[in-house]
């Protein structure tokens, strides 16, 4: 897989042809063109331009650098891409569409799984009947049903009819919150709903035939005959998700385990768990590689064990790819091709984003590529000056500058979503690797030999004792001092940067040329005079962010990097904000004591951050004012006091108009938790006032920039600045 010392542009097609077309489906998620026409506009028109040139008689025309024949070429896989990306979206949008009351009919892809107030069930949908007609939908819900031992005896690929009320799957939109409902969309899950007791039944004569469901089958029978041979617990999701890639098990303490110590890959089945399979079965069946009757014997058995792998972790995409990757490059070595690795990658690439253009989003796909494409591009340089000619060495070396070399490539992108590194990772690949790989191949024995007793028992014992061993390595490393940087925060730009800075010192490296030199210099000037902007306006700036947390009011006041958070519940809006993304990180706001709504007017003075007032019900930070009404704080006030917001939250809506005698605001803002009904009654009530309704307009985000540190005094003497959902 190492490329070739001297790599020429001719040697990977696919690659120019790939460019292009990734570039078209990233244009297509841009929603800059809502039709398709210009789009079938661009690909005839390319289509042209390449008829044209290959159709002269002229073969300089034909060939020459820069042809209108290529040129056209790559307009036509420009466009694909770009219509590819828009048709899945559309594809998206009118399947999530169908929501409310509805009938379903589909069927049980995942059985239930035990809830501490249900049972999780995932349904493949198949149509959904609304309003008196039936629509066929494809895609798959997550319904939860009352715990129902029914249910609980349902398998996969069981027919099912139910009556639920299908929703979109949630997505608050709040600042750097995960987009769980794009990530989810993107994977075909595009409703959720809960099914009361006896609003279902199960059709007893059909079930549900493919390929998919088939192997949704094996894995469940595998997963229990980890189950009935003493497997449990952490070891259990430790063996479920490497064997079957079932990650259902996977408790949040263990995620957090092989986080820390840079090991979470192996808990994924991807391209490190097929390429064991397909480097162990090429060393085992080299013998044959040299004979000619048995050379195509060979590779349709690792074709075969490739494939069949893939089948029984459930055909995930992360395998797929992997699978499909790892057959080209067997299919070159068994006709004598001398395959290109970027190329085979390429090749690899468009297949999957051909028939998922979404996958081009997705973090997986993303990492996985760009750790082949690091392997491929930096083990030969970083083995070749440290091999020593001692077998075990050597090895031991190769392992971690494998683990190197995958890190460099995808170390921006980890910390851009995951806001941490594991520094010990290449030396915990050293242990867990090996480890990894017995692992595997002995649970792939235990399942072809587990109702031999006298087999099966030693080989359970084994991957109990194996699961156990990968446990306590991962709870060592990530509990060693410096073991990882946690809580950095890296945006796209940063990201960019990053990948640009390896670029230049590849180039630098290699050609050692004062052009490269000068490229590594701009960037080093870029990214320091970046740093520093981004530094002095976090010092700066002040910020009201109102988060949409439904049937809770929460918003957050921060000056600088120190902040504090007036809520309800200060518990609850705490952790909700917390898990709602990185915006906290991204904007370097480190100190965030929390403060309850009700107790917003006698809230320590020393207990708030310098620039922050906070006061009897107004609040202020840098030129942002404001004041906290709640069902209990209506103050009558010596004249009238502007302000920028006024901010309800409560059932009594008459008292926001007997407020706005005493204060005067530029906006009146509605938190979550104020119903429907009083928000009308505000309306009605202050038809002259701008009001603005967070659980319908989404999260809102005031920032403004200030030279001035607020002293806690009044007046509030403060600028407007306006809010953007």
């Amino acid at each position: 897989m190492s490329p070739p010392d001297n790599m020429n542009i001719h040697r990977i097609p696919f690659v120019r042809l790939l460019l292009p077309f990734l570039a078209g489906i990233i244009l297509g998620l841009t929603h800059i063109i809502s039709s398709w026409v210009p789009l079938a506009f661009l690909m005839f028109a390319g289509g042209v331009m390449a008829f044209l040139a290959f159709a002269a008689r002229d073969p300089s025309v034909k060939f020459r650098r820069g042809s209108p024949g290529g040129a056209g070429i790559l307009l036509m896989f420009l466009a694909t891409g770009w219509m590819a990306a828009f048709l899945a979206r559309e594809e998206v949008a009118a399947k999530t569409s169908l929501t409310g009351p509805a009938i379903i009919r589909g069927y049980i892809l995942q059985p239930a799984a035990e809830r501490s107030r249900s049972q999780k069930v995932v349904i493949g949908v198949e149509a959904v009947r609304q309003e008196g007609k039936w629509y066929r939908a494809g895609g798959k819900a997550i319904l939860y049903f009352r715990k129902d031992s029914q249910i609980t005896e349902a398998r996969t690929g069981d027919m099912l009819f139910l009556r639920t009320s299908l929703r979109k799957i949630p997505f608050y939109n709040n600042p750097g919150e995960f987009n769980y409902r794009r990530y989810m969309n993107d994977r075909g899950f595009f409703w959720e709903g809960y099914v009361n007791q006896g609003a279902w039944y199960r059709l007893p004569e059909e079930e549900k035939r493919s390929l998919k469901v088939l192997a949704g089958r094996v894995r469940t029978s595998l997963v229990q005959l980890l189950k009935d041979h003493g497997l449990s617990g952490q070891r259990l999701a430790v063996a479920a998700a490497l064997l079957t890639g079932e990650r259902e098990y996977i408790d949040r303490e263990t995620r957090s385990l092989f986080s820390a110590s840079g090991t979470m890959h192996i808990l994924a089945i991807s391209g490190l768990h097929v390429g064991i399979i397909y480097l162990v079965l090429m060393w085992l069946f080299r013998p044959a590689a040299n004979v000619e009757a048995l050379k195509y014997l060979r590779f349709f058995v690792i074709l075969l064990a490739l494939w069949g792998y893939a089948f029984l972790t459930g055909l995930s995409p992360s395998v797929t790819r992997a699978a499909l990757m790892f057959s080209l490059f067997l299919t070159a070595d068994v006709f004598q091709r001398e395959s290109d690795p970027y190329n085979t990658l390429a090749v690899a690439a468009f297949l999957m984003l051909m028939i998922h253009p979404l996958l081009v989003r997705d973090a997986a796909f993303q990492l996985s590529y760009l750790a082949v494409l690091g392997i491929v591009a930096f083990y030969r340089p970083f083995t070749r000056p440290l091999l020593t000619g001692l077998p075990v060495i050597d090895k031991v070396w190769s392992l971690v500058a494998v683990s190197l070399a995958a890190q460099i490539a995808t170390f921006p992108l980890t910390l851009h979503y995951f806001h941490r590194l594991s520094l010990l990772s290449p030396l915990t690949n050293v242990l867990v690797i090996p480890l990894v790989t017995l692992f595997i191949y002995g649970g792939l024995l235990f399942f072809l030999l587990h109702s031999l007793s006298f087999v099966a028992l030693p080989l359970s014992v084994f991957l109990d004792k194996t699961a156990g061993l990968l446990l306590q390595i991962t709870a060592r490393a990530g509990t060693l001092p410096h073991a990882q940087i946690a809580q950095a925060w890296l945006r796209p730009a940063g990201v960019v940067w990053f990948y640009l800075l390896i670029l230049a010192v590849i180039l630098l490296i290699r050609h050692r040329t004062s052009r490269a030199l000068i490229f590594l210099q701009v960037l080093l000037l870029l990214g320091a005079g970046g740093l520093l902007m981004r530094e002095m306006k976090t010092r700066s700036t002040a910020r009201l962010v109102a988060f949409n947390i439904p049937g809770q009011t929460s918003f957050l006041l921060s000056y600088g990097d120190q902040g504090v958070l007036v809520d309800e519940d200060a518990g609850k809006a705490k952790y909700y904000t917390e898990n709602a993304g990185d915006y906290f990180g991204q904007k370097k706001i480190y100190h965030i004591p929390a403060c309850e709504l009700a107790a917003a007017g006698s809230y320590r003075a020393d207990s708030i951050p310098p620039g922050i007032l906070l006061r009897e019900g107004f609040f202020a930070s840098g030129r942002i004012s404001g004041y906290f009404l709640t069902d209990s704080t209506l103050r009558n006030l010596h004249g009238k006091v502007k302000v920028d917001e006024l901010i309800f939250s409560g059932k009594k809506w008459w008292l926001v108009k007997r407020q706005l005698g005493s204060v005067d605001p530029g906006q009146i803002l509605l938190g979550p938790s104020v119903s429907n009904y009083a928000a009308r009654r505000i309306r009605e009530s202050c038809p002259e006032s701008t009001i603005l309704e967070v659980r319908r307009s989404g999260p809102c985000v005031c920032e403004g920039r200030s030279s001035k540190i607020i002293h806690k005094s009044f007046p509030l003497l403060c600028n407007f600045y306006t809010f953007a959902p």
